[in-house]
């Protein structure tokens, strides 16, 4: 516990005194190893416990966005499918009349995606599937 203070709050003695430089000064010879020592471990500490915040936080954050985007795609995957179907039924020049008559009678726009796209696989011989 103490070590984890020294590296958060700040290492002292009882009377407030940095024990930090109380080590420099009773060690000259090796005191400003121990100072330069501990500043290069608390900034190691500091930046290391930052960094690996920041990347939890990025990873939640691209996980959602990833399934989001994914829920996204599933909903409209339905309606890109009838409008490829659509496009290639102008394309091959087929009467497209029955599509607008047969999905006219739903309401619910879910409904009508759906037989609109069995309409254009009957239309376009049944064998197309986007």
């Amino acid at each position: 516990l103490t070590t984890f203070r020294c590296f958060t709050d700040g290492c002292a003695a009882y009377d407030g005194t940095p024990l930090v430089e109380r080590l420099r000064k009773a060690y000259p010879h090796a005191g400003w190893i121990i100072l330069i020592g501990n500043i290069f471990i608390t900034m190691l500490v500091a930046v290391g416990i930052f960094n690996l915040i920041m990347a939890v936080f990025i990873d939640n954050v691209m996980s959602s966005q990833f399934a989001r985007k994914q829920v996204e795609i599933s909903e409209s995957s339905l309606s890109v499918e009838v409008m490829l179907k659509r496009k290639i039924a102008d394309f091959m020049d087929i009467n497209q009349e029955d599509v607008t008559l047969l999905s006219a009678q739903y309401t619910d726009p879910e409904i009508k995606l759906k037989k609109q796209s069995e309409v254009y696989d009957a239309l376009l011989g049944g064998g197309l599937s986007v």
